[in-house]
């Protein structure tokens, strides 16, 4: 069955509107057709949705993955000097693109150059880190999402002199 480019637009922002959990959306779409072309017809997305009730055979991932929780925490100012970083992402991430750097305010790596996904929760990733001084860090990260799309962030933690 071959789609037209307004139907394939509909279809994107049914999938939007689910995902978001919006109750009723609207939409016009523009018809291809040069006689239906003058005025655009509303199409309807909400309750109506056509897969309503049915079961995905395997859970559907839709977005990317999200950094969930660190360790030290994001904008945290800690007294005691970790000896890890931990970041807890909302699924599972690939071991290809992995990233995770922890830099200095003068801009230099002070994590161990040992990035790695825990063995038995690839939602977990690790790197360990040199003995801190107090001042502020800026932790980067970038992991493979399970729906194939890279995603990439940084946060800043400080560590405040006892």
């Amino acid at each position: 069955m071959k789609m037209s480019r307004g139907e394939r637009l509909a279809l994107c922002f049914w999938v939007l509107a689910s995902v978001a959990g919006a109750a009723e959306a609207s939409i016009a779409v523009r018809r291809e057709s040069p006689v239906e072309a003058a005025e655009p017809a509303p199409v309807r997305i909400g309750p109506a949705n056509p897969f309503a009730g049915a079961e995905p055979a395997s859970p559907v991932r839709l977005a990317h993955a999200i950094l969930v929780k660190a360790l030290p925490d994001r904008d945290a100012v800690v007294s005691d000097a970790p000896e890890e970083v931990l970041l807890t992402f909302n699924e599972g991430v690939g071991q290809e693109f992995l990233a995770l750097a922890v830099v200095d305010e003068a801009g230099k790596r002070v994590d161990k150059h040992d990035a790695h996904q825990d063995f038995t929760d690839h939602s977990h990733l690790r790197a360990s880190v040199e003995k801190l001084v107090p001042g502020r860090y800026m932790v980067r990260y970038r992991v493979l999402s399970a729906d194939g799309h890279v995603v990439s962030g940084k946060y800043y933690f400080q560590i405040q002199a006892k």
